[in-house]
């Protein structure tokens, strides 16, 4: 539930869910903070395309596989890597 109480119709999340490592807990959270029949949208890296990012040696790397990445980093400046997906 957000700080306020209050709920809402629609919930969005836009290229940040891959950062969390709590999705389960964020996504309780979402439901709990949706009104009934709420919506939840969001987006996230499409595997396809950190795969084909890995293959070329892009902006991706230390994932446990280039095939099916489920767990790796983002390098996005060459100074700045974080954790994508969960158990990172």
């Amino acid at each position: 539930m957000n700080a306020t109480g209050q709920k809402f119709a629609a919930v969005t999340s836009i290229m940040a869910l891959q950062f969390d490592k709590d999705i389960a807990q964020t996504a309780e959270n979402i439901q709990a903070a949706l009104i009934p029949g709420g919506v939840a949208a969001f987006a996230v890296f499409n595997p396809d395309h950190v795969t084909s990012c890995l293959k070329a040696g892009s902006i991706f790397e230390n994932f446990d596989s280039v095939e099916s990445p489920k767990t790796g980093f983002i390098n996005l400046d060459g100074q700045m890597r974080t954790c994508l997906y969960s158990n990172c």
